[in-house]
């Protein structure tokens, strides 16, 4: 479950036994502040957007390539929705 995040710095969980699982990098990353992008699919711009400004105003940093890697999902997001609305007004 911890892979569907947008940021290591999200990726941890404790379980019911207080058993710790997070990214690899999740304490690393956490330590020095820096937003390193997870591959998956971005389904929520607007959400992933303002996550993405409270972390920059709480000191968090983000590379250009996570940040290319941000907003081309965005922009594969709106085109994704623009084709399944045009498909649907037909």
């Amino acid at each position: 479950m911890i892979g569907w995040f947008d940021y290591t710095v999200e990726m941890a969980a404790l379980d019911s036994n207080g058993n710790f699982y997070s990214h690899p990098d999740f304490l690393k990353h956490c330590k020095s502040k820096t937003l390193v992008r997870n591959s998956i699919r971005d389904f929520y711009p607007k959400a992933n957007n303002r996550r993405l400004l409270k972390y920059i105003k709480n000191g968090y940093t983000i590379d250009m390539v996570n940040l290319s890697t941000f907003l081309e999902n965005q922009e594969a997001t709106f085109e994704y929705r623009r084709q399944k609305n045009k498909k649907t007004h037909k």
